[in-house]
């Protein structure tokens, strides 16, 4: 006989049996410290007795020593999983990591090795003997086996220890739990010696695997009678004996895990009973501290609470809940104090008995000092609008940019007179522009439209009074308000006043009603004359500004201008990812002939003509500008050399087939030769990897300029890096007509 089918089905109902174990700890333990080991470890019972029962089971020799083999995995998996469920139970779990829990797995991968390879070096097993009798293989164990038996031993030894060591200090249900689970330990440690020292009931079978399934059952029991998890000691060190407060330890589920003297004694509480139970159910009688326990969030509640002795006085308790962690930051349950407060309680109510009193000594000397606060407060009020208008004013004052000016008028505005929304207009053709705005939505966009001066309402008023007028409800007017405030209600216009003359209005409005006053009038008049000459600082600055920067005689923007803007364009450019970027230089063909034949007056006009001609044919992002002289610059952001190229040879044709003499806006033609046709010579140049600054690229269409006006003018040279085999750094356009025929420049 070589299978023996009833120690088959002991082992398989063993396996199946760890098997239902296993999963049930898995699935309800989560959350729960020491489940996951727990779980684990009957995972390794089950591979441990399922193998043993293909060993019996089968009748093939070499199946059934494979089965063996795959049994030393959950052999020795079962005390390694052992030693780290009693350390996270007693708590010695500072040294679980993922790190030392691999290296402790490498034990049951090492062993398998050996075994599956022990016939090459006899290490696990020196021989086999087949047992006729039992159908059971016998082996003759290798030294590294009873390496392996002894360091499994040192594992179940030293996880007995733990457990038994925590059982010492505490309490006598936790001492149950400990003696259950070490001797369900012991049972299967005794089970397997049994079976390597020769005392197995048949020969060759190790009952091991069958008592562990008793050891489960044990354990199980533990789970369910005692609560094995749910009521593992979390913070027996920190109850006290010997304070005067109740201190109760709750388990994560929020059962009662433990309380102090204390506690037991003022409460009532039968602790044997207790424990274990639901703390609501326990607490049910206090209903704070039920409500708090309910929730198992962290906090504190006050609360008037009756004591177990119906006689004794109710006892005033500060209520807190508040979690207990592990040195690894695990939650492993909860910690209700109540404190009691009782004499802090009647000492408050002491004090607000004096403090009442000391309201009514003192509520006369406030009656008497009423109208003096009221009258330092007027002053204090008068100051600070002083100091508001200085300050506001001074903010005001201090921007020559006119859109930055407007928005701190605006927000200065609202520190002096508050409202809901504003608009700042000047006055423009017989109508007010607005020129800023602020609380109106993004999409009533007012800036720029001219607001119609009304025949009558109090803008017509503002506007001939020259005083501030306000409304308490601008409904009852019956006049048009201004899109998007058509729920506005109270309205204040303020004239803006330079050197006796209106310049414009300042108009506040808001939803309620009566919201403006003479105050707030008086207020904005005074903000207003500084509001004025913010503006008109700001308007000559801008005009002096624009002056700067632009050409008089053609109306473009000037070489100062070029490199300011012109140089914040080359910087975009050269940013990644780099843009296409293109330069124009034109240059006016025998300009030096035009004004000696016919005069510099005629000159400027046919500069102001080709400048008007070249505007029409420009995009409006390209910066085009009057370099000096008869040149002029075009800077065409986004484009490359080749539409660079297009784009001069379209300016080239433009100025070619022009009528300047139709242009003209200067002086008469004097008598003479009809002015001719007046060309132009384009040099282009794109931005490449070597252009570290706009100097260079202008430079290099000066240079494409240049060839452009040595190979016959009227014509377009791009700039391309010269070839070493003809030198050429510049070439023509296709179609470049060179001089026009029968002009005499």
């Amino acid at each position: 006989m070589t299978n023996n089918p009833g120690i088959a089905a002991m082992m398989a109902s063993a396996a199946t049996l760890c098997t239902v174990l296993a999963v049930w700890v898995l699935r309800r333990g989560h959350g729960v410290r020491g489940a996951g080991a727990f779980g684990a470890m009957m995972v390794a019972a089950v591979v441990w007795s399922a193998s043993a029962a293909f060993e019996a089971g089968l009748g093939d020799i070499a199946a059934k020593m494979w089965a063996a083999r795959v049994g030393y995995i959950g052999t020795l998996s079962v005390p390694v999983l052992w030693f780290v469920f009693a350390s996270v139970y007693s708590g010695r779990d500072r040294w679980v990591t993922r790190r030392s829990l691999v290296l402790l797995a490498l034990i049951p991968i090492l062993s398998f090795v050996l075994v599956a390879t022990t016939e090459y070096h006899g290490l696990v097993w020196t021989g086999t003997t087949l047992d006729s009798s039992t159908g059971t293989i016998l082996y003759r164990h290798g030294v590294v086996f009873w390496v392996l038996a002894v360091l499994g031993y040192v594992f179940m030894l030293v996880g007995v220890v733990y457990v038994l060591d925590m059982a010492a200090g505490s309490r006598t249900v936790y001492r149950l739990q400990a003696g259950v689970i070490a001797a369900a330990v012991i049972i299967t440690w005794i089970a397997n010696l049994a079976y390597l020292l020769g005392f197995s009931p048949w020969a060759g079978v190790d009952l091991a695997p069958l008592a562990f399934t008793f050891t489960g059952c044990l354990v199980a029991w533990a789970l369910i009678g005692l609560g094995l998890f749910r009521l593992v000691p979390v913070a027996n060190e920190t109850l006290l004996s010997n304070v005067s407060d109740a201190v109760l330890v709750l388990d994560v589920n929020g059962a009662l895990a433990d309380a102090n003297p204390f506690a037991v004694r003022w409460l009532g509480l039968n602790i044997r009973k207790a424990v274990g139970r639901p703390a609501r159910e326990v607490l049910a009688a206090w209903p704070p501290v039920v409500d708090l326990v309910e929730r198992l969030q962290e906090g504190k509640h006050d609360g008037r609470l009756q004591g177990a002795d119906p006689k004794a006085e109710p006892r005033d308790m500060e209520i807190a809940l508040s979690r207990v962690v592990s040195p690894r930051g695990q939650r492993m349950g909860w910690l209700l104090v109540l404190h009691d407060v009782t004499e802090r309680t009647r000492a408050q109510e002491a004090l607000l008995t004096t403090q009442t009193q000391l309201m009514d000594d003192i509520a006369e000397r406030r009656r008497l000092e009423a109208e003096n606060s009221r009258l330092l407060e007027e002053a204090h009020r008068r100051a600070e609008e002083a100091e508001t208008l200085r300050m506001a004013g001074a903010a005001v004052v201090a921007s020559l940019n006119l859109d930055e000016a407007i928005d701190r008028i605006l927000e200065e505005l609202a520190r002096v007179v508050p409202y809901e929304s504003a608009l700042v207009q000047l006055l423009r053709d017989g109508g007010f522009e607005v020129v800023g705005q602020r609380g109106f939505d993004s999409e009533r966009d007012l800036v720029g439209r001219i607001l119609p001066l009304a025949r009558f309402g109090p803008a017509r008023c503002v506007y001939e009074k020259r005083r501030a007028v306000w409304l308490a409800d601008w409904h009852k007017m019956g006049s048009r308000l201004v899109p998007g405030r058509e729920h506005t209600h109270s309205w204040l216009g303020v004239p803006l006043m330079v050197h006796d003359r209106l310049v414009g209005m300042m108009v506040l409005d808001d939803r309620d009603v009566g919201r403006f006053t003479a105050d707030h009038a008086r207020l904005a008049e005074a903000f207003a004359d500084q509001v004025a000459v913010a503006l008109e600082n700001a308007r000559l600055f801008a005009e002096a500004q624009a002056l700067a920067v632009t050409d008089p005689l053609t109306g473009l923007r000037n070489r100062r201008h070029f490199y300011e803007e012109g140089g914040r364009e080359f910087a975009r450019a050269r940013r990644y990812p780099p843009k296409p970027l293109g330069c124009l230089m034109l240059d006016i063909d025998r300009f030096k002939l035009v004004n000696d034949r016919y005069g510099h007056l005629v000159g400027d006009a046919v500069l102001r003509g080709l400048a008007r001609v070249c505007r029409r044919e420009l995009r409006m992002v390209d910066l085009f500008v009057r370099f000096g002289g008869e040149e002029f610059v075009v800077l065409v952001p986004e484009t490359d050399s080749v539409g660079a190229r297009a784009v001069a040879e379209r300016l080239r044709l433009a100025v070619a087939y022009a009528r300047f003499d139709r242009l003209l806006d200067g002086p008469d033609l004097p008598e003479g030769p009809p002015l001719p046709r007046v060309t132009v010579s384009v040099g282009v140049a794109a931005l490449t990897a070597e252009c570290s600054n706009l100097d260079q690229l202008v430079g290099l269409s000066d240079r494409a300029l240049y060839l452009a006006k040595q190979q016959g003018r009227n014509r377009v040279c791009v700039w391309e890096e010269p070839e070493e085999a003809d030198g050429v750094g510049a070439r023509a356009a296709p179609g470049g007509a060179g001089e026009a025929a029968g002009t005499d420049l």
